[in-house]
């Protein structure tokens, strides 16, 4: 959980949990976000963001899932190319008043991570939101 300075708990009201849906999402990974929101009982946002390298094979498979830990969650998706993705996000985090923002991270090979600049880096350096990642099962 990175929180960035100057931010000021105020609880959680909506959490906004972000996937690309390339992999399948366990609820082993997604336990710390339950536990948050067995605690808080904040609003649930799924946001499927589609970008040029996506591919949709595992939507349907994900969507049980969250249904299922996550029943009252909204869902939103968002076409935006791999370069403005950050833009868009964090333009979405800020209109729509979110208050903690969540993503999966897998791991990369130490050439990839040299060669490769990911998205969790980026929202990482640059989100003025609180930002949790949960590490792939």
């Amino acid at each position: 959980l990175a929180i960035p300075d100057g931010c000021k708990f105020k609880g959680f009201n909506k959490v906004l949990f972000s996937t690309s849906h390339l992999s399948l999402h366990g609820i082993e990974e997604l336990k710390p976000l339950q536990y948050l929101k067995s605690l808080y009982g904040f609003k649930l946002e799924i946001l499927h963001i589609k970008d040029e390298h996506n591919s949709t094979n595992e939507v349907l498979s994900n969507e049980v899932l969250f249904k299922k830990y996550f029943s009252d969650a909204t869902y939103t998706s968002m076409e935006v190319s791999s370069k403005k993705m950050f833009e868009k996000v964090n333009q979405h985090i800020i209109e729509n008043k979110i208050d903690l923002f969540a993503i999966v991270s897998t791991k990369h090979s130490y050439l990839d991570r040299l060669l490769n600049r990911y998205p969790v880096e980026t929202f990482g350096l640059k989100i003025h939101t609180p930002f949790l990642v949960m590490n792939k099962a």
